[in-house]
């Protein structure tokens, strides 16, 4: 029994060993685990004070550095929300009051929508080349040079309602210097009349008073130089299918610009009066006559009387001027012809009368390319220094990229008399000649545009 007893226990101690080094054995993985899992406590420890340091600088930041960047781009917003609501309100009001704007093939515009103002701006710009060839030139044969010829832009509309019309046409000459040209307010009746005050063209020679929008030619006539310019006073116009009237008093063929005090004339009468024999007017605004466009034949004349101004030192001469033309669009081609006379009378010097002829005819051989020719004869009858007869000749053509509005023109002029100081002008190009010194040249090219 005893042996047994203690066999059993021999047996059960040499099993515990094994078990003994096992658990040994277990418990010093679970330390090792113990000191892993604590040094990554003590890392993320450390990575968390770095973050709390980090966060402490980006709060710094903010606080100091950051203000101004923040309260820049809080302006910023500020500023685009203001033009935004300010462009809202603007829209929002346009609305409400029915306004319209934008470009109506012709020029920009503003409208409201009941009829009461209309605004519309316009301008132009000619851009232009002139060649002289003048072989007696006391100074040099041969000039030649870039100008701008001339730089407009105005205000067309009415306010009150459209019966109530008003123009400012204003802008620079070729020498840059500032001019105000047609200015003026119009009252239309219902019954085709209309009156007009303030300063308009001197209403009398046809080619003075086609728009210089819408010429043939670069330039028009040196017999233009006989019509008058602008002038000051009144008018009152009619209209109707087949009449159009116009009757002025004013002061006088020179009152551009002119203030009350200026002593010129006593008295200026102006008159004109047009027929429309087939057509329609709308076809009669120009002389370009196109490809598709109504024929259209007007007969027109006018008259202009002025006597000098009285109780002067020297008294201007007393004037009478009077004109005749046709105008003739046949739809591809046109024709116009004038007549002018002048004649003056003063105290102080010869009585003087001088009569002109013009003939001018264009015909497209496109819809866009069109040739013309033009004549111009004059006779001064006066007793002057130079040469007293005009006789010019000019060529060319226009390529109308559209219409008057972007087009192109290139013609040559010649004097087949020599061209008297009366008629000479810098704008047209030509220079005046010495007697019996003809053949002067003068080749121009322009651009033209319209908005």
């Amino acid at each position: 029994m005893h042996r047994l007893t203690a066999i059993v226990s021999t047996f059960v101690l040499a099993m515990s060993m094994p078990l003994r080094a096992e658990v040994s054995a277990t418990s010093s993985g679970v330390d090792e685990l113990r000191e892993a899992v604590a040094e990554q406590g003590r890392q993320i420890e450390a990575q968390r004070a770095l973050l709390e340091q980090q966060q402490a600088v980006i709060s710094r930041l903010s606080t100091d550095d950051g203000d101004w960047l923040n309260a820049r781009r809080a302006e910023e917003v500020k500023g685009l929300i203001r033009e935004v609501l300010s462009d809202a309100d603007m829209r929002a009001s346009m609305l409400e009051d029915g306004l319209t704007a934008g470009h109506n093939g012709k020029s920009f515009f503003i409208r409201s929508q009941d009829g009461t103002f209309a605004l519309n701006i316009a301008g132009m710009v000619q851009v232009r080349h002139i060649y002289n060839n003048q072989d007696t030139s006391p100074t040099d044969d041969e000039i030649g040079g870039f100008e701008i010829a001339r730089t407009r832009f105005g205000f067309i509309g009415h306010v009150v309602d459209p019966s109530w019309k008003f123009v400012i046409w204003t802008g620079h000459a070729d020498t840059g210097s500032e001019l105000l040209l047609d200015t003026f307010i119009t009252r239309v009746f219902d019954n085709g009349w209309s009156v007009t005050a303030g300063q308009f063209k001197v209403p009398m020679w046809r080619e003075w008073l086609v728009s210089e929008k819408s010429q043939q030619l670069i330039e028009r006539s040196l017999l233009n130089g006989l019509s008058g310019s602008y002038t000051q006073g009144i008018k009152a116009d009619y209209k109707d299918e087949s009449v159009q009237l116009t009757l002025s008093f004013n002061d006088g063929l020179a009152g551009l610009n002119k203030t009350w005090s200026t002593e010129d004339t006593d008295l200026a009468l102006t008159g004109r009066v047009e027929l429309l024999v087939f057509g329609k007017w709308v076809n009669y605004g120009s002389w370009m006559s196109c490809m598709h466009d109504e024929p259209v034949l007007v007969i027109g004349g006018a008259a202009h009387y002025q006597k000098g101004e009285s109780g002067t030192a020297t008294v201007p001469a007393d004037i009478t001027r009077w004109t005749a033309d046709i105008n003739w669009g046949m739809g591809g081609a046109n024709l116009f012809a004038a007549i002018i006379g002048d004649h003056q009378e003063s105290d102080s010097a010869a009585d003087i009368d001088r009569l002109g002829v013009l003939v001018q005819a264009g015909v497209f051989l496109t819809e866009k390319l069109e040739v013309f020719g033009r004549y111009e004869w004059a006779d001064l009858d006066a007793d002057v220094d130079g040469p007293d007869d005009l006789g010019v000749a000019t060529l060319g053509g226009n390529y109308y990229v559209q219409g008057h509005r972007l087009k192109i023109t290139a013609d040559v002029g010649y004097g087949i008399d020599p061209i008297p100081s009366t008629f000479s002008s810098n704008m047209p190009g030509w220079r005046t000649d010495a007697a019996g010194e003809d053949g002067q040249v003068v080749a121009r090219t322009q651009v033209q545009l319209l908005f």
